[in-house]
């Protein structure tokens, strides 16, 4: 599927690092002259920035596009005949899709920013060990909210734009466009009670030091909480879900 149509690959690697690029600048103006703001220095903001769209890029949730179409053109019926587990197999391929990503544009942005901004690995390799854990455990989180989002198909067929609503709204909440600790203290005691913090911003503040090893130790143990918790919403709302459909005929 990758490398199906070569310029697509190119070009989506190209429009990625210009992203990257611009947010790494906007943070460095924001900045100016101040070495520190908020207990964060601008190299670990230039981290955290190249971090969030490296993570942008590696989570694959197309649960929510493959239901939302199956259901839509009638083939989920098709879907229920399978001997297999029907979101497992969804997960399945979201997988093997995030493989794809992180060779064919993870690893070209990863080399770039190590190249043109310094971008380098945690200072000790328990701090990475933890990083990997927390984005699987984020991975894990923000799948199952795409998937329950999906499971609304059965409900109003077709998602329409709320689906990429959605997407920028789980990324503001969790902190990848703007840290969450820029924001009002207020707004930060209520986001910190939910689920999204831990998607993006808990593995990056990791990754750059922010917090400490015991403090990371806590918040994959709430993070693994989150993950136990939207995997068992998911399963009940599957099961809902699924007493919706009707087959017509034969």
């Amino acid at each position: 599927m990758f490398m199906a149509y070569r310029f697509q690959v190119l070009s989506t690697v190209v429009c990625q690092i210009v992203i990257l690029s611009a947010s790494v600048f906007f943070w460095k103006a924001a900045y100016g002259l101040n070495a520190v703001q908020n207990g964060t220095s601008v190299e670990q903001m230039v981290h955290y920035t190249i971090l969030s769209n490296l993570l942008a890029v590696f989570y694959s949730t197309f649960v929510e596009r493959n239901i939302n179409q199956n259901v839509r053109q009638g083939n989920v019926a098709v879907d229920f005949i399978k001997p297999i587990n029907i979101m497992g197999f969804y997960f399945a391929t979201d997988i093997g899709i995030m493989i794809g990503n992180l060779m064919f544009r993870f690893i070209p942005m990863y080399i770039f920013s190590g190249m043109f901004f310094g971008f380098t690995l945690p200072a000790n390799f328990f701090a990475l060990v933890l990083f990997f854990v927390s984005v699987f455990l984020g991975f894990i989180i923000l799948w199952c909210i795409c998937g329950i989002f999906g499971l609304f198909s059965f409900w109003i067929i077709q998602l329409g734009p709320i689906g990429g609503a959605k997407d920028y709204i789980i990324r503001f909440l969790s902190g990848s466009f703007v840290p969450l600790w820029f924001f009002p203290e207020k707004i930060q005691s209520v986001l910190n009670f939910l689920p999204f913090i831990h998607i993006y911003q808990t593995p990056i503040s990791i990754y750059i030091g922010k917090i400490s090893p015991f403090q990371a130790l806590f918040s994959i143990g709430i993070q693994l909480v989150w993950a136990i918790l939207m995997l068992l919403c998911l399963t009940r709302f599957q099961k809902v879900a699924f007493r919706k459909v009707v087959v017509q005929g034969g």
